[in-house]
Order: C-alpha cells, then sequence, then structure tokens
C-alpha cells in the first residue's frame, strides 16, 4: 500500500499549484486587468507605479479595488483611456464601488465624451445622496449644458451636506446669474466666498455681479486683485487623496502647479515647481513657472533671481525677458506707489531693456510688443507706446485689454477725440465689444453727448442681452439721466 502524503506535502503541493496557477477553478471570479504598455511613461517612477499597480491586480483579479487603484495610478498620470478601461473592470466586479464610478466619470470628461461623464454621475446620485462630490460635479455639468432646474436640484443637495455647504453656494450663484437674477446671486456667491475666501473665480463672479448691480466701486474693490480667474473650485472625492498621491510624472505636477497658479494659490504652488526645476535644471517652463509663483507672493526678489538664472542657462528664450520684464514693471510700481520716484524709473529702463530683448529673440510674438507699450506708457514715451501697441495689434493681440492699455497714452496724447477713434477701431473685433462699448459710453458721456452713449448702450443690450457692461453701462446713463 502506497504511503500517504503527509498534511504538509499536501499543503505545500496546493500553495505550488495556486502560484503557478494551475490549481485556479475555471469559474473562479475575477477581470483580467488593463495591460500597461511597456513605455507607458519614459519617467522610471511612473512606469514603477503603473507596473506596480498592475500586478496587484493581476495577483487579485476578482478584487475592484486593485483595479480602481490601477485606474487612479494611470489617470493620476494621465492615461485616461487605459484608466477608463481599469475603472469599468472594477465596476464590472462591484457596480455599487460608487468611487470608481465618480473616477470612470472623470476619465470620460477628460477624453471628451461629457455624455458618459453625465450618465455615470446621475448613476452615482441616484443611488447615493451623499456621495456629495457626484452631485457637485454633476450639477457643474448640466449647468455648463444650460439645464438648470436640474443643475440647481444638485447644488441644493450639496449645499445642505455636511463641509460641502460653500460649493453648493456656488452653484446656486452661478444659476442665479444665468437667470438675470443679480441680488440673489450676490447672496449666494458672497456666502461661498466665506468657505474660499482666496478662491479667484469666486472673486471675479462677485466682481461682474457688482458690475451688473451697477455697484462700480465694490466691483473695482474685488476684481482688482483678480489676475488670472482660473476654473471653478473642485469638491474631491474620497479618493481624490490617493490619485493625488499617485501624480509622479513632471506633467502631473506641473498641471497641479499650474492649477494652484490659476486659483491664486502661489504659496501651495511654489514647493511643487521648486521641486520641478531643482530635479531638472534645464526645465525652463518649469523655472518661468516658478517665477510667476514667486510673483504672485510678491517674492519679487526671488522672481527676478529665477528668471535671471534661466536666462543664463537659455539666453535665446524669448519668455524669460519677457518675464523679466513684467517682474520689473511690478517692482516699478511698488516703488513708486512708496515715493521712491527716481529707483521706479530706473526698474522701468531695465524693464524696457528686458522687453527689446523679448522682441529680438521673437519679432512675430505680440505679446512682447503689449508688454513695451506698457512700459514705455510708464515712462510717458506716448508715441512709441502707441507704436508698440499698434505692433502688438498687427501681430493678432485683439484683445480688450490691449486697447484699454493703449487708450491710457492715447487719451493722454491725442485727447478725448482719439481715444474714441480708438475705441470705435476695436469694435470691429466681435470679443471685445461689450467691454469697448461700455468704455466708449464713458467717453461720449465726458462729453456730454449722453444720447449717443445711451444709443451705444442699447447696441450692447441688443447685441448681448444681460451681458455686465450692458447693465453698468445702463445704470450709469439712468442715473445721469440719459
Amino acid at each position: 500500500m502506497p504511503e500517504m502524503p503527509s498534511l504538509l506535502t499536501a499543503i505545500i503541493l496546493g500553495s505550488a499549484l495556486q502560484l503557478c496557477g494551475c490549481g485556479k477553478s475555471p469559474s473562479s471570479p475575477g477581470v483580467a486587468p488593463v495591460s500597461v504598455p511597456e513605455d507607458f511613461s519614459r519617467e522610471v517612477s511612473v512606469q514603477r507605479l503603473v507596473e506596480g499597480k498592475f500586478e496587484a491586480a493581476a495577483a487579485d483579479p476578482g478584487n475592484p479595488v486593485r483595479h480602481r487603484t490601477l485606474g487612479l495610478a494611470l489617470a493620476a498620470n494621465e492615461g485616461w483611456e487605459l484608466a477608463e478601461t481599469s475603472f469599468r473592470n472594477a465596476l464590472e466586479l462591484d457596480s455599487d464601488d460608487h468611487e470608481s464610478r465618480f473616477q470612470l466619470a472623470a476619465a470620460l470628461k477628460n477624453r471628451g465624451d461629457l455624455d458618459g461623464q453625465v450618465q455615470e454621475l446621475r448613476a452615482i446620485v441616484t443611488k447615493d445622496p451623499t456621495f456629495y462630490a457626484a452631485h457637485y460635479a454633476l450639477g457643474c455639468a448640466l449647468l455648463d449644458g444650460g439645464e438648470l432646474d436640474e443643475a440647481a436640484a444638485m447644488f441644493r443637495t450639496v449645499e445642505a451636506g455636511e463641509g460641502a455647504k460653500g460649493l453648493g453656494e456656488l452653484g446656486l450663484g452661478l444659476i442665479a446669474l444665468e437667470r438675470d437674477e443679480p441680488e440673489q446671486a450676490l447672496a449666494r456667491l458672497t456666502a461661498a466666498a466665506k468657505s474660499y475666501p482666496e478662491d479667484n473665480f469666486i472673486r471675479f463672479q462677485i466682481g461682474q455681479t457688482y458690475l451688473a448691480l451697477g455697484k462700480e466701486e465694490q466691483a473695482k474693490q474685488i476684481l482688482s486683485g483678480v489676475q488670472d480667474v482660473g476654473g471653478r473650485p473642485a469638491l474631491r472625492s474620497p479618493g481624490s487623496a490617493e490619485l493625488k498621491r499617485y501624480a509622479m510624472s513632471r506633467s502631473s505636477q506641473m498641471a497641479r502647479a499650474l492649477e494652484m497658479i490659476k486659483r491664486d494659490q502661489h504659496a501651495q504652488a511654489i514647493p511643487i515647481l521648486e521641486g520641478l526645476a531643482e530635479s531638472d535644471p534645464s526645465d525652463t517652463a518649469a523655472a518661468n513657472n516658478l517665477h510667476v509663483a514667486y510673483k504672485g507672493v510678491g517674492r519679487l526678489d526671488d522672481a527676478l533671481r529665477i528668471i535671471d538664472d534661466a536666462i543664463a542657462k537659455a539666453p535665446d528664450q524669448h519668455a524669460a525677458y519677457l518675464n523679466r520684464a513684467s517682474c520689473l514693471l511690478r517692482r516699478a510700481e511698488v516703488k513708486r506707489k512708496a515715493g521712491r520716484i527716481p529707483e521706479s524709473r530706473d526698474e522701468l529702463a531695465l524693464a524696457l531693456l528686458s522687453s527689446e530683448q523679448a522682441v529680438e529673440r521673437a519679432p512675430r510674438l505680440g505679446k512682447a510688443r503689449l508688454m513695451q507699450g506698457q512700459i514705455l506708457s510708464a515712462l510717458r514715451r506716448d508715441a512709441e507706446s502707441i507704436q508698440a501697441f499698434r505692433k502688438g495689434i498687427e501681430l493678432g493681440e485683439t484683445q480688450a485689454s490691449t486697447y484699454i492699455d493703449m487708450n491710457v497714452p492715447v487719451l493722454r496724447s491725442g485727447g478725448v477725440a482719439a481715444s474714441e477713434a480708438l475705441l470705435r477701431e476695436a469694435l470691429q473685433y466681435p470679443d471685445v465689444r461689450p467691454r469697448i462699448r461700455f468704455e466708449l459710453c464713458g467717453v461720449l458721456l465726458s462729453t456730454g453727448r449722453g444720447a449717443e452713449a445711451r444709443a451705444e448702450q442699447r447696441k450692447l443690450a441688443r447685441l448681448a442681452p444681460g451681458d455686465p457692461f450692458a447693465v453698468r453701462a445702463d445704470k450709469i446713463l439712468t442715473k445721469q439721466g440719459y
């Protein structure tokens, strides 16, 4: 009679069969993880990250969390298509995994499938009334699509939720603006600002609402500190921290830093950009953006140091000279306000030199010509300033701010008639008409031509119903008796 194998032998044999896959039943639950290409990323740390998450999912294919984690690692490093497949794998194993569905919606949005995004978000809010990040994201998507009633319902749910009231108020404020209800919008947006006092998007919306209400001084006070509006603030899901932790590629880190800069969160962006600049001193984009962040927190000397280093390493990069000119122009303004006039003029002379160096390296760059125009205007060299602005316009810089900045030396040197001619010239560009017509109304009103100003305001109201500049002009003209 043959000897029976011991219990220990049986355990060892069984473990070996499981390791080689021979002992797995064909009917065992599981989904094969999405394959990660060997060249997914040229950055070793990113490649190792996603390969490690793939191996974990391959070892435990029936675990939806493993597939979700792989999807997060892929999404954090902009592998949206692969991330979408991985999140769908997680949902195949657990259709109630709302975090995976939320991340799937985000991946679909980044791939341009907005209908798919809305569909997945609706599936979450139908089942989980407390997943406020999904309600908020769906409300934003519906708002963008013009479905205001359903969007309002989503934002009201967010408003009532724990820790998310401010964003609910924001959403309802934006809807009130869409419905031309500025008083209600102002109340909602002001409440949102209490939760997000430094958010430029909210501050900009409040400023525009003040303009719609004809409260020019309040609008000016709010908008004076807004340099880059950025997008709506986001409500993070429970998995957002994990997603952020996996963002290891330089491009992902740069994207995070730029988003922070857009939201006027310069202090938070600085350590990310410092790390990028330190790890690759040849990365001029990191240096230029670090300069912007330093400038945003008022560290003008540090900003100039960064740009000077960048120029020393890559003296042919026009962007560095343009940033240097901008920083020196701002430092000149700081010194002028402090009464240090000679020092201010010295800064302007250096700024002008940097702008000329930018033009020399990029003669077809309109922004460099506009910078020249602003500096020459600050130096009161009006004829040269106007010539620089004209060149910028020839090179395609036809936005409203170009004409408004140019109007300073034009008005100073040519008077009201020249200013009016310039603004009427700008009206040929449709994108600038609301702001320019508003400025034109002011010029006409200043010369006692109120009836003509009212005619311009009516044109604006007809072409852009509800536009804040049209509303503001109407209130000013009414107050003046026109």
